[in-house]
């Protein structure tokens, strides 16, 4: 038996490094929305940004939030005056010309006529066009592909819209309908994510640092408890009065010491309550791939009383073993409850109540 100081701390340690390349790596997937902060234009500035007429692929538009700047807003349709319960605007965009140039172009947006970012759009463009051009407007929206009979609907009131300007009638994407996006989904979905992750980071970290300590704290008493077991620990089976390496409990000068998953040492003076329990991961709710068997134990010290939950192994077939434990603890401590059920219950409660 050697002193593990380190036990439960290198593995938190470990999976809090895997969790923060995790995070490191969902931070560069989801940079644009995480970067955004929510706005519109800084994602824009990050240059995710649907230009009128250039290409795309369709799976990407389908499944994609864009951003534009929109420089003018007119109201084209009314619900009803289309095959749609929205109404039609024709806003000015970036966009790119035959020629592969960035130019001012149209693109056509469907919304409700309650839609207040819209509406806001709407009077402030009223009120001053040119004041509205040459400020900073910005919306999330996505692109819906058009079937061709109805790119060719908003070709013809493109047409109409444009009469006599062919550059601005070429400069007007009627191949995809614009949709105001609503992002709280992919905001809560990119910052979710880290969140929960660097949660668990600094809960693992902080649980490797405190296992740590305590391990050492746990140490210091055995070794206050009887000094030649330090740096010879290998003796402690043979002198303790109750030894059971399969689950590394011992009983040595009236204290429980707990070896197996984690280093602890219980004093059976102060200790008042004491059973196990079956604790079950289960995949789904439904089906248990991993059973955890707890020391609950109940101490009085200093006339205050303090519980401790302690994994002892997670083989079944040492619950035996367990039983046998608290078979010679309440055998040899009669002062000591043992077993959990409602007798043993209301005979802690009197316990506890009597210490009040």
């Amino acid at each position: 038996m050697k002193e593990r100081v380190n036990k439960g701390f290198t593995g938190a340690i470990v999976l809090a490094v895997i969790l923060f390349f995790l995070a490191i790596f969902w931070g560069f997937y989801e940079k644009e929305w995480i970067l955004s902060f929510g706005s519109a234009k800084n994602m824009y500035n990050q240059g995710v940004i649907f230009a009128g007429n250039k290409d795309y692929n369709r799976t990407d538009t389908d499944e994609g939030v864009y951003t534009v700047r929109v420089y003018e807003i007119f109201e084209v349709f009314e619900p009803g005056e289309l095959d749609t319960d929205d109404n039609l605007y024709l806003i000015t965009i970036d966009a790119v010309s035959t020629d592969n140039k960035v130019v001012y172009g149209s693109a056509y947006l469907e919304a409700k006529s309650s839609n207040k970012q819209i509406r806001k759009l709407l009077d402030d463009y009223t009120k001053d066009p040119e004041a509205f051009f040459n400020e900073e407007h910005y919306l999330f929206v996505e692109a819906t592909k058009l079937a061709y009979e109805d790119e060719q609907l908003l070709s013809d009131l493109t047409n109409s819209v444009f009469e006599g300007n062919n550059d601005a009638i070429a400069n007007t994407d009627n191949r995809y309908i614009l949709e105001v996006a609503s992002v709280w989904y992919e905001l809560l979905w990119a910052y979710g994510v880290i969140i929960v992750l660097l949660a668990i980071i600094i809960g693992s970290l902080y649980s490797a640092f405190k296992s740590k300590k305590l391990n050492r704290l746990y140490y210091d008493k055995l070794y206050e408890l009887d000094p030649t077991l330090k740096d010879n620990l290998s003796e402690l089976p043979g002198k303790a009065t109750y030894s059971d390496p399969g689950i590394g409990a011992f009983i040595y000068r009236d204290h429980l010491i707990l070896t197996s998953r984690s280093f602890r040492i219980f004093s059976l003076s102060d200790m008042r309550w004491i059973y196990y329990t079956e604790k079950k991961t289960k995949y789904y709710g439904i089906i248990t791939v991993a059973t955890e068997y707890l020391l609950n134990v109940f101490s009085e010290i200093d006339n205050k009383h303090v519980n401790q939950a302690v994994s002892i192994t997670n083989n079944k077939k040492l619950k035996t073993n367990i039983e046998e434990l608290l078979g010679y603890i309440y055998s040899k401590y009669p002062h000591v409850i043992v077993g959990f059920n409602r007798e043993t219950q209301a005979a802690y409660a009197v316990v506890k109540n009597n210490n009040n």
